[in-house]
């Protein structure tokens, strides 16, 4: 992948950018502490959402409030299984 970015100025695309020196960190020490997990609305069970959730700080499952595009409207989203 090639970045044009300028090393001074990372607030052009900053999550690229934070995804990046992410990604250099975990696969210089071999290891991966985060995992991307899929977000699942409760009302109508579509997967809308994919996140990062860090398995060492956080043990618990996942819940956020996220609109549904299905639904139309703001819904409770949980953390669903593989």
């Amino acid at each position: 992948m090639i970045c044009f970015l300028k090393e001074n100025n990372p607030l052009l695309f900053p999550c690229f950018v934070l995804s990046l020196q992410y990604y250099k960190i975990t696969m210089a020490e071999g290891k991966f502490t985060e995992s991307l997990i899929k977000l699942r609305c409760g009302t109508c069970k579509r997967i809308n959402y994919i996140k990062h959730k860090n398995k060492k700080t956080v043990e618990r499952k996942i819940e956020f409030k996220k609109y549904c595009d299905w639904c139309k409207k703001h819904t409770l989203h949980k953390e669903s299984k593989k």
